[in-house]
Order: structure tokens, then sequence, then C-alpha cells
């Protein structure tokens, strides 16, 4: 498993690798040719991960076929309304959430792995779908 420092020392590696993110690009791209680059003699992901993410990134577009857009897609389970959390404590914001749980399992069903509600909810976050705002008073 990857932790958020080393994936965001790499993200121009990832960046590159992975066709600037265009899902289009990186639905057609050769596994092993993947497998082979190698990052300070370690290869970047599992072959399991590196087949997740060209399936995903075919889904994606799927998805985005059918609802007109990924962010169609996900803010159609919030009512396309960002949900907004406040939590007194940094410690007290979840790791993922019920709306992360459920989108996460409507992915799963359309074909998308290695998709967990903990990703999902960071997804959210970063996308500004759900704002977990800290607010401490004396």
């Amino acid at each position: 498993m990857l932790a958020w420092p080393t994936i965001l020392s790499k993200r121009s590696v990832f960046r590159k690798l992975f066709e600037e993110f265009d899902c289009t690009l990186v639905g057609n791209l050769d596994v092993e040719k993947l497998l082979s680059i190698r990052v300070h003699g370690t290869t970047l992901l599992s072959e399991l991960k590196l087949r997740s993410i060209i399936e995903n990134a075919k889904q994606v577009l799927k998805i985005q076929q059918e609802f007109g857009s990924f962010s169609n897609y996900c803010r159609g389970f919030l009512n396309h309304k960002p949900i907004k959390s406040y939590f007194r404590y940094g410690r007290q914001v979840p790791a993922k959430s019920p709306k992360s749980e459920l989108i996460s399992k409507d992915l799963i069903q359309r074909g998308l792995h290695c998709i967990g509600p903990t990703m999902v909810y960071s997804f959210m976050q970063v996308a500004g779908l759900h704002g977990a705002t800290t607010v401490y008073e004396d």
C-alpha cells in the first residue's frame, strides 16, 4: 500500500505514466509495458492495481456516457448538493461516509475494482462533494 507522501512525491511520474489521467488514453494502455517501467528500481504499482486502473478507466467512460459526466454521476448520489460536515477536532473526521459506501458499492457493481469507500470519500473531499471542516472554539 502506498502512503500519501509517496504518492505525492511521484505525482509527476503518475501523471506522465497515466496520460495526464485521460480515461480514454488510460483505457488503451498496455499493462505489460507499464509493468516494465521502474522508478528507483521498483515497479510503481502491482499488476492487479495496474489492470484495475486500466479497466476502471474504461468503466468511467461508460458512466460518463450514461450520465453525461462523471460529475453528474457522483452528484446524483448527493441530490446535486455538496455535503458539509463540521467537526471540533481533525481526528473526528471519518475515513468514510455512508454516501461514500453507497457510491463505492455502485462503482463495484458497474465493474470498477480496488475502489473502496475510503478512497471514494477522499475523492469526494478533493472534488468538493464533501467538505469536512474542523471548528475549534475556546
